[in-house]
């Protein structure tokens, strides 16, 4: 539970003006170079320039990276993952002076939701408003099946098997539902590339992809729900699912709103590039803080939502001329923020584990490691395998086959 404290530190800290100067965890001993904050507050840290060499160095891995994953078909975020790590690894063992200062401004932003008003908005926007919407709306039922029924079955089955097998101390039911949360956000990305790349049918990759989408969604309002119970304490049950609804209901509302108003605008206006392109940058940006931040709702869920009706009734508004850079500059968005948070992911865990974790691993670290590691793969695959009359209903190109790449689509980062 350190982590969720520190996280709730920081944002207590942000919220009330000032800024958050602890090490990782709020560990004092701290071995870790980029674990512990420079020695400065605000405007006395002066030269805010090291901030952006990470995110450029990123990018540039990603130059090199990207040609490389399509030549020998290699995942590209598990690559970037992998160079986060090395970076993690040197920044904390290693004093690489301007990169170095970098490193530990990223690692201790505050509060640590910044990073997702940044990257996460985006992300989800994009795929949202570049979904087949005739597509998705054909598969809607099953997607949100897939979302909400098998994420929640997969929730309290992990909860279930931390609480009674694995049997950490010090776990609460709300901290398991929290890392039940946590484990059950599907990330596809390499798995949909590869199969655009086979050329495997588009029902497939739309069920893929919808239920990816919507699981953003429905994975991080369950963890935002849990969170509240595990930090607070003592909440009941109704009062967790009063905090769904609001987070998920009152999310759609206000992606409902923004789209509605984005499509207004969007018929008033032709052949305007930088009018119809930044209607779109508005309501994937400021759609996703207003909700998430001063109405406390889900941003995931408001930009899903608005990314979707864009999609299905704001596209043929934009001007002929725009449609095709409106794409391409989406796309080149969501690499670029992409890249960044899977190098910053690798980077972060290592850092987190050299400034958190105490003791060094022992055996049995590794043991509860590969075995979460099977079990959340083996119960992906059951829950999909005994949904199969659902999933097969009304549709007979879904066979066993289709199933088992379903499964596997369901892997825990790409």
């Amino acid at each position: 539970m350190d982590f969720l404290s520190s996280v709730a530190r920081s944002e207590e800290s942000f919220s009330e003006g000032g800024s958050s100067v602890e090490s990782l965890c709020g560990n004092e001993d701290v071995q870790c170079i980029i674990g512990t904050p420079r020695d400065c507050v605000g405007e006395e840290c002066g030269n805010m320039v090291p901030g952006l060499v990470f995110p450029f160095l990123a990018i540039s891995v990603g130059l090199v990276l990207h040609p490389i994953s399509h030549q020998f078909r290699v995942p590209y975020t598990s690559m970037l993952m992998a160079v986060g790590v090395v970076l993690g690894c040197l920044g904390c063992s290693v004093q690489m002076g301007l990169l170095t200062e970098s490193l530990q401004l990223w690692a201790h932003i505050s509060p640590p939701t910044l990073f997702f008003y940044i990257f996460l908005a985006p992300l989800v926007f994009e795929a949202a408003f570049n979904t087949d919407a005739h597509l998705f709306g054909k598969f809607i039922g099953k997607i949100i099946y897939l979302a909400f029924g098998v994420v929640i079955a997969q929730i309290f089955l992990i909860a279930v098997f931390q609480l009674y097998v694995i049997r950490s101390p010090d776990w609460t039911l709300y901290s398991a539902l929290v890392f039940g949360a946590m484990l059950s956000a599907t990330d596809p990305i390499s798995v949909t590339a590869t199969l655009k790349e086979l050329g495997v049918s588009e029902n497939l990759n739309t069920l893929i992809e919808g239920e990816s989408l919507l699981n953003d969604g429905s994975a991080v309002v369950f963890y935002e729900a849990f969170l509240e119970g595990a930090i607070e304490g003592g909440l009941s049950a109704g009062e967790v699912i009063v905090q769904l609804l609001r987070l998920s209901l009152g999310g759609m509302a206000m992606g409902l709103a923004f789209a509605l108003i984005a499509i207004v605008f969007l018929a008033m206006v032709y052949e305007m590039f930088e009018v119809e392109v930044s209607m779109t940058l508005v309501v994937a940006f400021l759609g996703f803080w207003t909700a998430q931040s001063p109405s406390i709702l889900s941003g995931v869920i408001c930009n899903v939502t608005a990314g979707i009706m864009l999609s299905a009734y704001g596209k043929g508004l934009v001007s002929p001329t725009v449609r095709d850079p409106l794409q391409k500059i989406w796309h080149l968005l969501s690499w670029i923020a992409n890249t960044i948070v899977f190098v910053y992911a690798g980077l972060l865990v290592v850092a987190y584990i050299w400034s958190c974790a105490g003791d060094p691993l022992e055996w049995y670290d590794y043991v509860h490691i590969l075995t979460w590691y099977a079990f959340i793969n083996v119960l992906r695959f059951g829950l999909i395998f005994l949904s199969h009359p659902i999933m097969s209903y009304g549709g007979k190109w879904y066979k066993l086959k289709q199933a088992a790449v379903l499964s596997y689509s369901g892997l825990r980062g790409a």
